[in-house]
């Protein structure tokens, strides 16, 4: 007779299935590995950020709360002027819109936050008792305009009032509050700029801010929260990294031991349930 025709496995047939030959037991080995790391690694940064200089602190610029140990400080914007790609983009953007359109964008705008920049703050504080927190450069010279940046500051040299500062310092990222402003130790050569000035605001900083909520067993809500200026405190970029990758090894163990297990339950009787689990399979 002719060439006989071969035989092809229908759809979803165990031929034609992506085949795990381990034990269902590897795959949860793995996402147990997986949410070791993460705990490890939540562990890890609990203990780091409550050992970096000025993790405790919180400051605002409403009122101090009552539970506070307060030293007042004194803050400025950075003008918006000196990010003038930015700063030029959006007031073209507003000029070209009309009516209640651009009210809308400035509302916005105000609401987000969006053109927010940097704060300055002036705070009682000696350069000496920086030192711990600098991760790079040097201390600022007292009455000179030198100041520290936090590590998300974008600027290193800018003006206030006709006045150029520069930054001679950066502030270490981990567990500081400061992520995002510029310090200047006060001084009374910049009474004018900042204490004086209309367009300062007056606020409070507590070193121990957040041990003593901790103390009092005080939950942060979002109202209360929302006196805060940096509520929130940036990691360590290693810390991140290893919470990641146990999410990784979670997701891809979690999917090996799904498939494996279902190649195990398969061929046991499962009745009208067999379809299904080849669909799953596949």
């Amino acid at each position: 007779m002719g060439e006989q025709l071969q035989k092809q496995a229908p759809p979803n047939s165990e031929d034609e299935t992506l085949a795990f030959d381990y034990h269902p037991a590897w795959g949860l080995i793995g996402i147990i590995l997986g949410i070791l790391v993460i705990l490890a690694a939540g562990f890890y940064e609990q203990r780091t950020l409550n050992n970096q200089p000025f993790a405790q602190t919180l400051y605002g610029f409403s009122q101090a709360p009552d539970w506070a140990d307060p030293v007042t400080i004194h803050s400025r914007r950075l003008p918006r002027t000196e990010f003038p790609s930015v700063y030029n983009a959006v007031e073209e953007f507003k000029n070209n819109a009309q009516g209640q359109t651009r009210q809308d964008i400035d509302t916005f705008i105000e609401a987000t936050g969006l053109m927010d920049t940097e704060r300055i703050l002036s705070i009682p504080f000696t350069p000496e008792q920086l030192r711990p927190a600098l991760a790079s450069g040097r201390l600022p010279t007292p009455g000179q305009p030198e100041l520290l940046a936090g590590a998300n500051a974008r600027l290193d040299t800018f003006k206030i009032d006709g006045q150029t500062f520069q930054v001679v310092g950066r502030l270490r990222r981990a567990g500081s509050p400061f992520h995002f402003t510029y310090l200047i130790p006060q001084h009374s050569a910049w009474l004018p700029l900042f204490q004086e000035h209309p367009a300062t605001q007056t606020g409070w900083l507590d070193p121990n801010g957040r041990h003593t909520l901790r103390q009092q067993q005080t939950p942060i809500t979002q109202e209360i929260a929302a006196t805060f200026e940096s509520p929130t405190l940036p990691t360590d970029p290693r810390i991140t990294a290893a919470t990641i990758s146990g999410l990784m090894l979670v997701a891809l163990f979690g999917a090996m031991a799904h498939l494996s297990l279902f190649r195990v339950i398969m061929p046991l009787r499962c009745g009208p349930l067999r379809p299904a689990i080849r669909v799953l399979l596949t």
